[in-house]
């Protein structure tokens, strides 16, 4: 484990492979890829490869097969400087991989999943130990379990829950920051209207809900002690090339902690987040773009982009 460790990031790992194609792809048809290139994946690793990019401690809890998909997973992940002493190994198990096709013109993707078989994520002495020592603990749809057992052993470090995709037994009760999709989050607490949605899901727990939107930026409530909640809107950041929106979510998040964590205030946070986002979305995968922290530095420098604070905020 590392020392002065600073967040834990717990859930999937993947390894991709991605096509650059125009055509669209038909029955019993051809066609002839611009670009194929293989990258890691999956949401709580790719958060991980963020927060270590950005000089974060982190480690990485998750488990593969004992497959030449999960050799591929490990040796990425060491690549990036992420602690990878919690990711175990499985034997007999399948490790999760995707065959992903990016539309170049619009850089809209299709993803074909071959889901983790005979895995589970049961957290060691050795993980819960590295958990006690973080700031933060951020998880994913797979890690989401591993809170119970995280507060049953005392520890009362912050989570993060990135909610992309859907939470099984989704319990908001004990997480700090709760970050889905606009889709996600109004499907989840039953409502179209996002500011809603967003009240209600600070009722059942968090200090902050971070919305993803896109090309719209995100959307951030923010309940003070006093109940009263502040909804803030951080832009999306225009890039002069346009890879691929693979993976920009889960960059999102990762900088979005990276920032709280080095304790910067949640509007700082926001543009580090959106920033790094919108420059992950340059490659053509999700991590080959993931800046630096001196290029997101430079990045912002040159922007004049600020977090608006919306009317109307209310409580929640």
């Amino acid at each position: 484990m590392q020392a002065g460790l600073s967040v834990v990031c717990i859930g999937v790992a993947t390894h991709d492979v991605i096509a650059v194609a125009s055509d669209p792809l038909l029955p019993d048809g051809r066609i002839v890829a611009e670009a194929i290139v293989e990258a890691g994946g999956g949401n709580a690793a790719t958060a991980a490869v963020v927060l270590a990019r950005l000089g974060v401690a982190v480690e990485f809890v998750g488990s593969i097969g004992d497959d030449a998909v999960g050799a591929t997973i490990r040796k990425r992940l060491g690549e990036e400087g992420v602690g990878i002493s919690g990711l175990r190994e499985v034997v007999g198990g399948q490790s999760p991989a995707s065959v992903i096709v990016v539309n170049p013109a619009t850089a809209q993707r299709s993803i074909v999943t071959l889901p983790a078989a005979g895995l589970t994520l049961e957290l060691s002495p050795a993980d819960l130990v590295a958990c006690r020592r973080a700031a933060w603990i951020h998880v994913d749809y797979a890690g989401h379990r591993a809170i119970a057992q995280i507060r049953r052993a005392g520890i009362a470090a912050l989570v993060s829950l990135d909610a992309g995709n859907a939470v099984p037994e989704l319990d908001l009760g004990e997480i700090e920051l709760y970050a889905p999709t606009r889709s996600q989050l109004c499907r989840t607490m039953g409502t179209e209207d996002v500011r809603d949605a967003m009240r209600l899901a600070l009722r059942a727990g968090p200090r902050i809900v971070a919305v993803t939107m896109g090309e719209e930026g995100s959307v951030t409530g923010v309940r003070g002690g006093d109940g009263a909640v502040e909804f803030l809107e951080t832009p999306a950041f225009p890039v002069a090339r346009m890879g691929s929106t693979l993976g920009a979510g889960d960059v999102f998040h990762g900088a979005l902690v990276a920032g709280l964590a080095t304790g910067r205030s949640v509007s700082e946070a926001l543009l580090w987040a959106n920033a790094a986002a919108a420059l992950a979305c340059r490659g053509i995968d999700g991590r080959s773009a993931i800046p630096g922290s001196a290029e997101l530095a430079q990045f912002l420098g040159s922007s004049n982009a600020e977090v608006a604070v919306l009317a109307d905020a209310g409580s929640a």
